[in-house]
This record gives structure tokens, C-alpha cells and sequence, in this order.
């Protein structure tokens, strides 16, 4: 099986495919959102954006810039949402197709530090580790796609995503995803038509998808609504990905916050279908709590993958794929807190199907961007790939025959069907350690931290990803210097 086929439940497997909700839950949540977006509405900073929901039935309120939709006209919108979702990879083999419940993975975004792979040292992050992290996770395996990572501080901040987007296409043959700000939109479509090869190429393959983050609670500002127009015209892919915090932007209850979360993700799938019919759109999440204590939004917490795996299940319901927050932590090392958060986060969203889960290779609440960390995070998704897998039960599995003929006081080691199936039953590992203490001792005695931090360094010191053309990448230069020149 390809390993970005996995599917939760592909086998009959008690306690996989999750259902983190029951269905009259995610009904009355459902219900919940259509009152708060008929009844109370949503603020919207944006002319166009107003006129698009006046003129298809909403109630708009110019003076205040509140709209208040229908409900009816909410679920016109989810009727015309695709139900899969293509992000094209340079290379066909990496496509990602967000459909039903297969799973993928994806490193997280956007920090603005890093662990120096070569030194350890944290400092700000520059251009290079940008391309550095494409590179890496173009070599790791379980990662499908690839988040913007972080801000190079060595470039404009006003120009700084589209070197982004160039150095992550420069170094990785995977989709990425891009943000859609609005001064920069223009030359991040030329630029993912440079690498498509072409306007129809890049409605049809589209190598990139926009994420939206409305501003809690209920906010649809100027930004994020011309993000959302300029992409459905182009009826190019987007994540609507609201960032709730429980106690603070949405109410204590999680499911409170549930509700409020999807009200926000409602109302910027409204405006993109009744901007475009169609348009392809995907359920986000990065909702969490904010913490009482500390008076942060931990990402590390089991809340943040509760809310998540929920709306997974809200968003199946919608028959919309989904893009969710997990595999993150809040610690600021590579240590056990690390170990416990990243698990606990992903693994919820996972068995419950999401089709990506993102947050990967980060510390320091999403702030620092760690290469180790990444390369722990592909060993620890191929554990998850094969928990996903399940128990297949069949006559070949079962194995009666082979039980009845091996018998009392026998060995399976040498069977063939030992032989023949023991690749695909059991997991594999790279840097964890599974041998006796006396060989751990005789090969050096190597922590798992020093493992991982030298295979990061290898991978930096000889993966080659395979190149863009000279035309293109030469064309995606020369796009940024335009965009310099007319911005700065």
C-alpha cells in the first residue's frame, strides 16, 4: 500500500475511524452554528464581500458590517463544497488528494526561530532554513506535504512569503501550502503558474492551497475576505482554518467553542461558494484553550486534539475533507514533555480520519522550528501509519492452518508465513532503540536525541531534491524582484 493511501479503518478495527462524536452531537452543534450565523451574524470588513452575501439572500448591515445569513443558504454553500480536494506535487507521485478518510502529514507553520541543525544553537530563522526544511522533508518519507514553516528574518517582511513559497518549491517535488495576502496574491498565482506550467495547469494540478484564519470570534476581516474572492475566482483550494482559544475568543465549553469554531469555518465556505460554486474548500482547525494559568494558548494540550478529532467529525458530516492541528508541543527542547504532547495531539485527529494532520517538526508552541524534531516526527507517523492500518482478519491472517501445523513446542520464526509477512506486520524503526542493553552498549551507547539530531545533519549534508527547471526557477526570480520593485 502507498503510504499516502493510509486510511483509518481500512480493516474492520474496533477503536479506529473514531467517533469523537455521536451524531445527534454533531447535529445539534450543526444547528448551534446555523443559529449563531442566522440570528446573532458575523462581522465582515470588506465592500465586496458584503455586496456577494446581499445579493444571494443575506441581511447586511452596512453601517455596522454585520451580516446574518440563512441557514438554508448555508447549507446551499455545503451542498456545492467538492468532496475531494486535489494539491498537486511536482512530481505526480506526491500528489495529495484529501478525500473520504485517508490520512496525511504535514510539518507545521510559520515560526519565526530555529535549533541550528549544525550548532543546536536557536537563533531567528533566514531564508535558508526555509529551503533546508523543504529539503529535509523532501527526503523524510511520511511527510506528504509541506506548511510554510517560518519567517526568514533576513528578507522583507512585506515580500517575505513569496520567498517562501520560492524556497520551498525550489527544494521538494511535494505540494505546499501558500498564504493569501492580498498585496501578494497576484505574484504567488504567477509564480505557482511558473511551476504548473500555466493558468489551465494550475486550475487543474494546482501545486499550492491558501489557508484562511478568521479573527475569533466571528471576524471576517478585510484580508482574509479577499483572500478567500481572489481564490475561489481562480476556483483554487483553501483551508478555512479558524484559531478559537477556549475561555478567551469562544466560549469555555468545548463544546461551546466547537460550535462557535464551525459558525467561523461557515461563513468563510459561505462566501467562497457564492463568490464561486464549487470552489474546493477544506475544514480547518488550530482551535485550543487559552490557559487560565499561564494566560497562553498552549498547542500541547489534550484539548487541542479533542477539538480537532470533533471537527474532523463535524466536517465528515459536511462531506468537506479536513486539514487539523496535531503532533505539536509546547516544550522548548526535544525532551519527554515533547514526546507526551506531540503524541497525544496527533494520534486523536488521526484515528479520527483527518486527511492532514499538521504541526510537525516544532517546538516552543509552534515558535521554533527544530530539523531533529522532524526527523523523531517521520519515525513517529510511521508508527501511526501502521496503528491506521489496523488487524486485517482473513483466512490468510488468521492463520489457523499454519497454528495447526506448527502445533505445541513449535517455532513460527522460520515459516513462510512468518517470512512472507512479517514486513508488513510489523513496524519498522530507524533511530528508536529496540536492542538489548549489552548492544546498545557495544555500538556506542548513543541517546535517541543524538541519533536523530546526526541524521538531520546527514540528510542537510546530502539529499538533492530534485531541481526546478532553470526557466522556472529563473521566472520565480524574477517575480520577486517585480514584486519588490512595485511594493517596496
Amino acid at each position: 500500500m502507498s503510504k499516502r493511501r493510509t486510511r483509518t479503518g481500512q480493516y474492520l478495527l474496533a477503536g479506529c475511524n473514531l467517533e469523537f462524536l455521536t451524531k445527534d452531537a454533531i447535529e445539534l452543534i450543526h444547528l448551534g452554528s446555523l443559529a449563531v450565523l442566522e440570528k446573532s451574524g458575523f462581522f465582515v470588513e470588506h465592500d465586496q464581500a458584503l455586496d456577494i452575501f446581499e445579493e444571494n439572500g443575506a441581511l447586511v448591515d452596512r453601517h455596522h458590517k454585520m451580516v446574518k445569513i440563512p441557514g438554508y443558504l448555508v447549507e446551499e454553500c455545503l451542498r456545492t463544497c467538492p468532496p475531494q480536494v486535489l494539491v498537486a506535487g511536482r512530481d505526480p507521485k506526491d500528489d495529495v488528494h484529501f478525500e473520504s478518510n485517508r490520512v496525511h502529514f504535514c510539518p507545521f507553520g510559520i515560526g519565526v526561530g530555529v535549533h541550528d541543525p549544525f550548532t543546536g544553537q536557536y537563533r531567528k530563522a533566514v531564508k535558508e532554513d526555509v529551503a533546508n526544511a523543504a529539503k529535509l522533508c523532501d527526503a523524510l518519507e511520511e511527510f506528504d506535504m509541506l506548511e510554510l514553516v517560518v519567517t526568514p528574518s533576513d528578507v522583507n517582511p512585506k515580500t517575505a512569503n513569496l520567498h517562501i513559497y520560492e524556497a520551498l518549491m525550489a527544494h521538494t517535488t511535494k505540494p505546499c501550502l501558500t498564504d493569501p495576502e492580498p498585496c501578494l496574491s497576484p505574484y504567488i498565482f504567477r509564480m505557482a503558474e511558473a511551476v504548473a506550467g500555466g493558468k489551465e495547469n494550475l486550475k487543474n494540478r494546482p501545486p499550492m492551497c491558501g489557508i484562511v484564519c478568521p479573527q475569533s470570534p466571528l471576524m471576517l476581516h478585510h484580508n482574509l475576505c479577499e483572500g478567500i474572492i481572489a481564490y475561489a475566482r481562480r476556483e483554487l483550494p483553501m483551508i478555512m482554518e479558524p484559531m478559537t482559544m477556549a475561555g478567551a475568543s469562544s466560549p469555555i465549553t468545548l463544546a461551546g467553542t466547537l460550535t462557535a469554531h464551525n459558525a467561523e469555518v461557515l461563513a468563510c465556505i459561505a462566501l467562497a461558494q457564492l463568490t464561486q460554486k464549487g470552489t474546493p474548500v477544506i475544514y480547518g482547525c488550530t482551535s485550543t484553550i487559552f490557559d487560565m494559568k499561564s494566560a497562553t494558548s498552549p498547542v500541547g494540550c489534550p484539548e487541542l486534539g479533542m477539538i480537532a478529532a470533533a471537527s474532523v467529525k463535524i466536517a465528515q458530516n459536511y462531506h468537506i475533507p479536513t486539514w487539523v492541528a496535531g503532533g505539536l508541543t509546547d516544550s522548548k527542547l526535544n525532551d519527554m514533555q515533547a514526546g507526551h504532547e506531540k503524541t497525544l495531539t496527533a494520534l486523536l485527529p488521526a484515528l479520527a480520519g483527518a486527511n492532514m494532520v499538521y504541526g510537525f517538526g516544532m517546538l516552543d508552541t509552534g515558535m521554533t522550528f527544530d530539523f531533529s524534531s522532524l526527523v523523531a516526527d517521520n519515525e513517529f507517523i510511521r508508527m501511526m501509519r501502521r496503528i491506521l492500518q489496523g488487524i486485517p482478519v482473513t483466512d490468510e491472517s488468521l492463520a489457523v492452518d499454519v497454528i495447526q501445523e506448527i502445533g505445541a513446542r513449535g517455532s513460527y520464526l522460520m515459516h513462510d508465513h512468518t517470512l512472507s509477512n512479517y514486513r508488513t506486520e510489523q513496524s519498522r524503526i530507524s533511530h528508536l532503540e529496540r536492542r538489548n542493553r549489552e548492544q546498545w552498549l557495544n555500538s556506542g551507547a548513543t541517546d535517541y536525541t543524538t541519533r536523530i539530531e546526526e541524521e538531520a545533519k546527514q540528510i542537510l549534508r546530502t539529499h538533492q531534491p530534485k531541481p526546478l527547471e532553470e526557466s522556472v526557477a529563473q521566472e520565480l526570480r524574477e517575480i520577486i524582484a517585480e514584486a519588490e520593485k512595485d511594493l517596496l
